[in-house]
């Protein structure tokens, strides 16, 4: 249990996570509800003594308000004002990599979220290595030599945990870069990785996309950058230039299907391979090879390459 993020929660919930048998990806606090714990994307009820239930009963554990104040307290290090900036972003990284996810009460100035407060739910994703996971997926789409890889799927659906494995086989082969921008690749603890992500790979944490690819382009040489999650036109702007500058890009991104990635056409035909990893742990993981555009910019995917190579293991996004 000393990779599950016990230790910021509170009372019966830290007594009863602690004696969950098996393993999990979510612990789910909503203030006054039942917590709910996620196990193969399905939500259990939490006994008072580690039991999972599917139904509510008179055994579950409900977070009172005190108790989820004092979890959303030490989840903020007891210094609230100090992680406003990340409340405001709809998340908070801790040590080893987890991530709790926050909701509330939105305060809006000029369209943009400037504090969040009546903080209503918290959402503990539980950060896992599962070396090996990815072997299949680098063995068909590294097969020649480095390429360009888009990993795309659904929240949840194991994208962070797949980039993890990847860096560490790349990260063993070819000079490589993480830009870890939320600390959740390679969880890096006083300067040393607490993840396993290669023995060539050097970490840019904390740094956006856009810094940490420029500056690892210009003062580490790498042969190939993995970052998570990229979302907007300067993540895709990073990419380009990185790419116009020999270096090859492994990224993932939030889409489910073909046509997600085609709302996104102009960034996505950069790259040689699309790896679509399905929500449902144990379903097969699609690639699709040589994304193209036709003359009028719209999506084309000639001999697309959709088969099963694998299962995808258990894991967060």
């Amino acid at each position: 249990m000393d990779r599950i993020p016990i230790s910021y929660l509170c009372g019966d919930i830290k007594s009863a996570v602690g004696k969950i048998k098996g393993s999990f990806t979510e612990i789910r606090l909503r203030r006054e509800k039942p917590v709910i714990i996620m196990r193969n994307a399905k939500g259990f009820f939490l006994g008072k003594n580690g039991e999972l239930y599917s139904l509510l009963c008179g055994s579950c554990l409900y977070a009172s308000g005190e108790c989820f104040d004092r979890t959303f307290e030490a989840v903020c290090r007891y210094s609230i004002h100090s992680f406003q900036e990340s409340i405001c972003s709809g998340f908070i990284t801790l040590d080893g990599g987890h991530r709790v996810g926050i909701c509330g009460t939105a305060v809006m100035r000029s369209g943009n979220i400037i504090n969040v407060k009546d903080i209503s739910g918290l959402n503990f994703r539980v950060a896992r290595e599962m070396k090996g996971c990815s072997e299949k997926i680098y063995n068909k789409t590294f097969s020649s030599g480095l390429s360009n890889v888009l990993i795309a799927g659904a929240p949840a659906s194991g994208k962070t945990t797949f980039l993890r494995d990847l860096a560490r086989i790349l990260g063993s082969q070819y000079k490589t870069a993480v830009i870890d921008e939320r600390g959740e690749i390679a969880a890096v603890c006083g300067g040393i990785p607490q993840n396993d992500v290669g023995a060539n790979t050097d970490i840019f944490n904390g740094y956006s996309k856009r810094d940490g690819i420029e500056t690892a382009v210009r003062s580490m040489s790498p042969d190939i950058i993995i970052c998570d999650e990229a979302g907007n036109d300067e993540d895709f702007s990073s990419f380009r230039y990185a790419m116009t500058c020999g270096v090859k890009i492994c990224a993932s991104i939030h889409a489910s299907c073909m046509e997600d990635i085609s709302a996104k056409k102009d960034f996505c035909g950069e790259f040689d391979y699309i790896v679509f990893l399905d929500k449902i742990p144990g379903n097969p993981f699609r690639i699709v090879k040589a994304v193209q555009y036709d003359k009028n910019g719209v999506h084309n995917f000639p001999n697309a390459d959709c088969g099963p190579y694998g299962k995808l293991f258990c894991g967060q996004s």
